[in-house]
């Protein structure tokens, strides 16, 4: 289960943008690390940089807006999202945040294709 930078930071940018940041321009000026952007409803600007792949911090509030989405995807696919949600939640009881991070990037790539 050994992922490369370039599947870390590209996982973590899905994770990124499904919690409403977007990548600047030059993403990877700081560090190499990809950087976002996002405004807040009071019109102030934050840049960050994420680690979900390594911190509980960044990635539960992800996968709490994950638990959310039920009455969105019910309708269409609920039997599929409640399956997804069973994988996510048998990697959280591992205690692992490497399966859990791996588990909530595939949901959020099946979320994202069926927004398209």
């Amino acid at each position: 289960m050994g992922l490369t930078i370039e599947e870390i930071y590209q996982g973590n940018e899905i994770l990124a943008v499904f919690m409403d940041w977007l990548p600047t321009e030059k993403s990877r000026d700081l560090g190499g690390e990809p950087t976002f952007i996002h405004e807040n409803e009071d019109g102030v600007t934050w840049l960050g940089q994420f680690k979900y792949h390594c911190s509980w911090n960044e990635l539960m509030p992800a996968c709490q807006k994950w638990d959310g989405l039920y009455e969105e995807i019910e309708p269409k696919n609920g039997a599929k999202y409640v399956e997804l949600c069973d994988r996510l939640d048998d990697t959280v009881i591992t205690y692992e945040i490497k399966p859990l991070w791996i588990q909530l990037v595939e949901n959020i790539r099946w979320y994202n294709a069926q927004k398209s």
